[in-house]
């Protein structure tokens, strides 16, 4: 089995593994691949770097932040979303903050992501329920790495854009 396996790294490529450093975000989307390849970042729909928000709202509003950032979860795929087309990743390089520090404004913390859960800035990662959003500075293409689901191994396997 193991030799099989490294067989299908040496012919398709890398295979996904879980890392506790490693933030994931799945999409079953080809376009959304191919809007990262023509953009050389990862960005949502109708987001701009300049409308990136870095604080937690404050007031009782229902209003969200950061609503069109992709998610990312921490450190393995999302529960229940094996089978999913496309993984991209993100392998944080900065120490965690850990899951309680909190923060009301993300922007001066030495870390590449932000929580974000249910499309609101948040005070921690544990709030968050270990999700978060890359900051804008993070998105470019050369920090992140893709994965195509095989269904014939049931793995992801990393190919290049």
């Amino acid at each position: 089995m193991i030799k099989l396996i490294d067989l299908l790294n040496e012919i398709a490529g890398e295979i996904y593994h879980d890392d506790s450093n490693t933030w994931t975000h799945l999409t079953n989307h080809s376009e959304a691949i191919e809007a990262i390849k023509k953009a050389k970042a990862l960005w949502g729909i109708n987001e701009y770097a300049s409308d990136f928000d870095y604080e937690i709202n404050k007031g009782l509003s229902a209003n969200r932040q950061n609503q069109n950032s992709p998610n990312f979860y921490k450190g393995k795929l999302y529960p229940n979303t094996e089978g999913t087309k496309y993984l991209i990743t993100f392998k944080a390089t900065k120490s965690f903050p850990g899951d309680g520090f909190e923060s009301n404004d993300w922007k001066n913390v030495d870390y590449p992501l932000i929580p974000n859960g249910n499309r609101q800035n948040r005070l921690s990662f544990q709030k968050s329920a270990n999700i978060g959003i890359l900051k804008p500075e993070f998105r470019d293409i050369k920090n992140l790495k893709f994965y195509q689901y095989n269904p014939d191994i049931k793995k992801y396997v990393s190919f290049i854009i």
